[in-house]
């Protein structure tokens, strides 16, 4: 299975990354979306899970959740927006949902990449689709599983829009 995860498209759906995720089986959005056009065209790349994020407006948030558990091929996800940074929240676990520790915590908001285990689990921020902080390039991640693991894990970066 191929997953595609975005954060903080901002209302911007840079013209490659519907090229970058050509062929994933589901797209994992933490957060900052921006309108609900932009989640559509999502959707017609593949099977979308998204969370809002704090730039999101109410259409958004009556439609998507703060925080979203999900588990594809054996790998449990939280999804959520903003975890402050990932040392943070992992002292802040009872923000978690009970029945166990998700494997990867997938967020956004820092506009910043980063793939590391704390503790139990993995944390995912794939950057910035739009503004990135740390670099001159946008960025995307693509992880592929296989039989409960992670076997690929890649940072994709384009350039930012001016």
């Amino acid at each position: 299975m191929k997953i595609g995860i975005l954060s903080d498209t901002h209302n911007s759906l840079h013209p490659a990354v519907p090229e970058l995720l050509k062929g994933v089986d589901v797209i994992l959005h933490a957060g900052d979306i921006g309108q609900f056009s932009l989640l559509q065209k999502l959707k017609g790349i593949a099977t979308v899970y998204a969370v809002y994020g704090n730039t999101d407006g109410a259409d958004l948030r009556g439609l998507l959740p703060r925080n979203l558990n999900v588990e594809l091929k054996g790998i449990r996800f939280f999804i959520t927006h903003d975890i402050g940074t990932p040392e943070s929240f992992h002292a802040r676990r009872q923000l978690l949902p009970s029945g166990g520790h998700p494997d990867i915590i997938v967020f956004g908001h820092t506009h910043r990449k980063f793939f590391g285990r704390i503790g139990a689990s993995q944390y995912l921020n794939p950057g910035s689709a739009t503004s990135p902080r740390d670099s001159s390039k946008a960025s995307l991640c693509i992880l592929k599983l296989s039989k409960g693991k992670i076997i690929q894990q890649e940072f994709r970066e384009f350039l930012r829009q001016a």
